[in-house]
């Protein structure tokens, strides 16, 4: 038996509907938003990705090409990743960890002259941390501490 993959792709004008019936916990807002006020970010930097699985859009994310602009701790061709999220309802299966998998090798090939990634992640956070350490995310040991919800610990990939 085959099991469902993952898919990484751009998110169209199609994918709207669907994708504004995703949302978060009550307490993970803080940390990522609510989907209208993600959605508010699109930007010609600001590159929107779905997650699909099974047919079904099961979460998004930000691909920021100006990350480094925005904050002294990203480094020159280094993209950042905003806004991940994996809808409440979804949560807790592994989907997070199986899409934060498949999204370094697919921005290898979509973002071939970058040469890493970047994001923040608050440090009460521990779900998003752990995930992002399985999908291959190094903690750098530095913290940001000008998050909304607090200090934040930094975590780097490479795309090289």
């Amino acid at each position: 038996m085959a099991v469902p993959m993952i898919i990484i792709r751009r998110m169209t004008e199609n994918d709207l509907t669907e994708v504004k019936t995703l949302s978060v916990e009550e307490n993970q807002i803080k940390y990522v938003g609510t989907t209208e006020e993600i959605l508010q970010q699109s930007s010609d930097t600001n590159h929107f990705y779905v997650i699909q699985k099974n047919n079904s859009i099961i979460g998004f994310f930000i691909i920021d090409t100006t990350y480094n602009k925005k904050y002294s701790f990203a480094q020159e061709a280094e993209l950042g990743l905003r806004a991940f999220l994996i809808d409440k309802n979804l949560q807790g299966k592994g989907l997070g960890k199986q899409a934060v998998m498949a999204l370094i090798p697919y921005l290898k090939s979509a973002y071939k002259e970058w040469k890493s990634i970047v994001l923040t992640v608050n440090c009460k956070n521990s779900g998003a941390y752990r995930c992002y350490l399985s999908g291959g995310f190094i903690d750098i040991g530095d913290r940001y501490l000008e998050g909304p919800a607090g200090p934040q610990y930094i975590m780097r990939s490479s795309l090289k």
